[in-house]
């Protein structure tokens, strides 16, 4: 099963994205639907059912047992930087050091705890995907303004998903959620 661990946005901060999305509409971009909004933390891929439990059961480790951030998003941002972008996202603002903090711990206990990830090239930044680049040259026009906004929301969990691929997009499965204090 395809695994991954991430911070789920609230009520007001998705409807807020969502319009976002909407916009992003016949710019050569491949949306994301609204419930694959979240903020990912780490990528598994794919994992034995028995490895998807002890990834659970590392969770409730007490290195992760830290209070709930105070976050914001908002802003423009692009992978790679330069060039034509594969992703178009919008950025942590407020909150983003304690995010990666978080992060880098997770991955710490998944790694300790046997868990073999795959090393990124780039460093970890935390924001939200709001779409990808269908392979051409997207309209970027006017995205700086269409995304300055600032949306407060509290990071206050951590949710291990399974992604079941389907034509229609991925759809997310929580098999594991640990709140944050």
């Amino acid at each position: 099963m395809r695994l991954f661990l991430a911070i789920p946005l609230p009520p007001e901060a998705l409807r807020r994205l969502e319009s976002m999305v909407a916009a992003l509409e016949g710019r050569d971009l491949k949306v994301v639907r609204p419930e694959g909004l979240h903020l990912t933390l780490v990528f598994l891929g794919e994992r034995e059912a028995e490895e998807a439990e002890g990834i659970g059961r590392l969770l409730e480790s007490p290195e992760l047992d830290v209070p709930r951030i105070p976050a914001s998003l908002g802003g423009y941002g692009r992978f790679p930087a330069c060039g034509s972008p594969r992703v178009i996202f919008t950025p942590v603002c407020r909150g983003a050091r304690e995010i990666t903090t978080l992060q880098q711990a997770l991955a710490g206990v998944l790694r300790r705890g046997g868990v073999r990830l795959q090393e990124e090239a780039r460093g970890f930044t935390p924001h939200v995907t709001l779409a990808r680049s269908r392979g051409g040259d997207p309209d970027l026009r006017g995205l700086e303004n269409l995304l300055d906004f600032e949306e407060l929301f509290a990071a206050d969990r951590l949710v291990l998903y399974r992604s079941i691929l389907k034509p229609a997009g991925s759809e997310y499965l929580a098999l594991n959620t640990v709140m944050l204090k």
